[in-house]
């Protein structure tokens, strides 16, 4: 009698085990967690994503974990907003693009069961132009390149006739012809750019804390501090003309415009431009004039310094801190930016 006792105990013994294990594995999930209970903290942390190591085709990735904890994450990298690639890692080289341009990355944290924690901060990034290196073995004392701009019309009034235009009106690489037409008087400028053996104008400008050169062969040197890239013109050819702040800016012969230096603002975004005929960089902003006396402007528009658009017979520019100047064709000014009158 004792021993069924015995065995009765211990068989409701192990069925109160068995009992408790399963209700602790089914309710696990529901457990709840009282005021005064401590429980494990995971601390959500914005991850931060730079650039570094940025060549004419690649760009080097980096950021900052997304959740201080012991959860395993993926990294969605967008480029230009489509998904290029999911990492594990906190880094990732972009390979494969094209020289010159800027592309924009942002960086999304996901769990391994697909739960977003967010995405980092949004970063435009510009890549490295291609150096352009000659070979010697193609170039002769013979090679005589010549490029033509085109022609600028524009109106010009009778107090220029005044001036005296005779003889050979050309110097450097500037001639001006007077043509007269029906009911007005037009000034014709062409511009002729000679080649290797030629004589390109020969220049200099001077930024916030660099200098740029423009040499007799098209090409440009510059000095000075380089921490926003502003010094990298050694793959500039066929310049007629630079402009310097923060940024460098620099016309080549066939009417387009490179730039390189900060672009916090977009002032470097001139990759559309076309049939400039002069360049002027502000602190940040760029403004160019077009072959038609109209002028463009990109950058910063905090004060207003970029509203251009409805300038008409403009023949120069120039590019202040905050503010942007323009000298008409009949000796009138023109001014857009912060707090400027010119009577």
């Amino acid at each position: 009698m004792i021993k069924r006792k015995k065995f009765f105990t211990y068989i409701i013994l192990v069925t109160m085990l068995v009992h408790s294990i399963f209700l602790d594995d089914l309710f696990a999930s529901e457990r709840i967690v009282y005021a005064n209970e401590s429980q494990p903290e995971i601390k959500q942390v914005k991850n931060t994503l730079t650039s570094e190591s940025i060549t004419d085709t690649s760009v080097h990735l980096s950021w900052t974990r997304y959740v201080d904890g012991l959860i395993a994450l993926d990294y969605k990298v967008y480029r230009d907003e489509v998904i290029v690639a999911t990492v594990d890692g906190l880094t990732y080289t972009d390979t494969e693009l094209t020289s010159d341009r800027e592309y924009t990355y942002v960086i999304e944290a996901k769990s391994k069961e697909g739960m977003s924690f967010g995405e980092s901060n949004e970063i435009v990034v510009r890549t490295a132009q291609k150096e352009i290196v000659e070979d010697p073995s193609e170039t002769s004392d013979e090679i005589d390149v010549v490029h033509e701009e085109p022609i600028v019309e524009l109106e010009i009034p009778e107090s220029y006739l005044e001036e005296e235009l005779e003889g050979d009106t050309t110097r450097d690489m500037l001639s001006y012809k007077l043509l007269e037409s029906e009911d007005e008087l037009t000034i014709h400028k062409s511009v002729e750019i000679e080649g290797i053996n030629g004589n390109f104008r020969k220049s200099i400008a001077a930024g916030e804390l660099h200098t740029v050169g423009l040499k007799s062969d098209g090409t440009v040197v510059a000095v000075g501090a380089n921490h926003s890239g502003q010094l990298n013109t050694t793959s500039w050819r066929d310049i007629v003309q630079v402009s310097a702040e923060n940024h460098t800016v620099g016309l080549k012969s066939d009417g387009t415009v490179v730039t390189v230096g900060d672009n916090n603002h977009g002032q470097l975004n001139t990759t559309g431009w076309k049939d400039i005929v002069q360049v002027s960089a502000g602190n940040m902003h760029t403004v160019g004039l077009k072959s038609d006396g109209t002028v463009v402007a990109v950058g910063s528009n905090n004060h207003n310094q970029l509203n251009t658009t409805i300038w008409k017979d403009i023949i120069q520019v120039s590019a202040g801190y905050v503010h942007t100047v323009g000298l008409k064709s009949d000796g009138t000014v023109v001014a857009v930016g912060i707090a400027f009158s010119i009577n």
